[in-house]
């Protein structure tokens, strides 16, 4: 597939939708912010280790909330400046989340990740510049402030550097940092910092259009019967592809992101669909609208021969 023509062009994502948990505070912009109950923890490890009064509580915890929310906030002034859609914030108890388009390139990544480390490093030489000029002692309140604006800050700070995967797939900023540094040196293109790189175009497999993916047994998902086809090529849009796979093959934001990249670096993609007649409408609509922006992308209905299901893995 042939790359966005701008790495800073957002593409299409699902909505931000309230997940169990979260409560929607606010909505500015058309970007969400929504809290989870577990914002209380920041508090509570800050009053732990610090050892202060549990009623400090509430002041050591809206002061963490704020410290992850800048460097959340910072997130999203970052993918506003490189033209990214900003969908949403989400708080939770040791960090947050910032949903936005994704970036496309080594650049636009390693400023839209790198954002909010630097918000922190900001907020932190602020912290102490204020202090050392206050002079005298610090009221609790107050205190609990600094306390969370700077041990706090040094907490989240070394959270989001640490190289980390969370169970559902999401990286720290400090892994998307790394791998940028890691997809650089093998001379891949980013995209997004949380998906798998793109190969090269030298290294990206482009089949006939007569090819069939069903005689490529690597390509062949675990279980495949019937569904679509989707051959790579070296004209249609990174952007065209994620669309089609979102818009008419049902494949959910991230996913069809991943899909995307998968039919680059592999050369095609083979989708499953519980019935033909699906799997001849989607390919359909995907080859019509393919056709109307005159992209060469080859999406077509297929079913294995026998109509046994396939025992290879992709």
């Amino acid at each position: 597939m042939r790359r966005m023509s701008s790495p800073a062009t957002a593409i299409v994502s699902t909505a931000f939708p309230r997940l169990p948990g979260f409560v929607r505070v606010a909505r500015v912009g058309g970007a969400s912010l929504d809290l989870h109950w577990s914002c209380f923890v920041g508090g509570v490890v800050l009053s732990a280790a610090g050892e202060y009064r549990p009623d400090l509580m509430l002041p050591l915890m809206i002061g963490y909330i704020l410290v992850v929310l800048v460097h959340e906030l910072w997130h999203a002034l970052a993918a506003r400046a490189l033209g990214l859609t900003v969908y949403g914030i989400r708080l939770r108890g040791l960090g947050g989340h910032c949903i936005t388009g994704l970036p496309l390139g080594a650049r636009a990544t390693i400023i839209l990740f790198s954002a909010g480390l630097l918000a922190q490093a900001v907020l932190f030489a602020a912290t102490l510049g204020a202090r050392s000029q206050m002079g005298g002692p610090e009221g609790r309140t107050l205190g609990a402030f600094i306390v969370a604006f700077t041990l706090g800050n040094a907490l989240a700070f070394v959270s989001s550097l640490v190289p980390w995967t969370s169970r559902d797939g999401l990286r720290s900023d400090g892994r998307v940092l790394l791998q940028v540094a890691i997809d650089l040196w093998h001379g891949r293109t980013i995209v997004g910092g949380s998906l798998p790189a793109m190969n090269s175009a030298a290294q990206s497999p482009v089949f006939p259009r007569g090819s069939s993916l069903l005689d490529m047994p690597h390509l062949v998902p675990k279980g495949f019967v019937q569904g679509v086809e989707i051959l790579n090529d070296a004209g249609t849009p990174l952007a065209f592809v994620i669309d089609a796979l979102y818009l008419h093959l049902g494949r959910e934001g991230r996913q069809a992101h991943i899909d995307a990249v998968e039919i680059h670096n592999r050369g095609g993609l083979l989708l499953p669909f519980p019935t033909w007649a699906e799997a001849e409408l989607a390919a359909a609509a995907v080859t019509a609208a393919a056709a109307d922006a005159r992209h060469p992308l080859v999406c077509r209905a297929v079913r294995r021969p026998d109509g046994a299901p396939s025992v290879t893995s992709a």
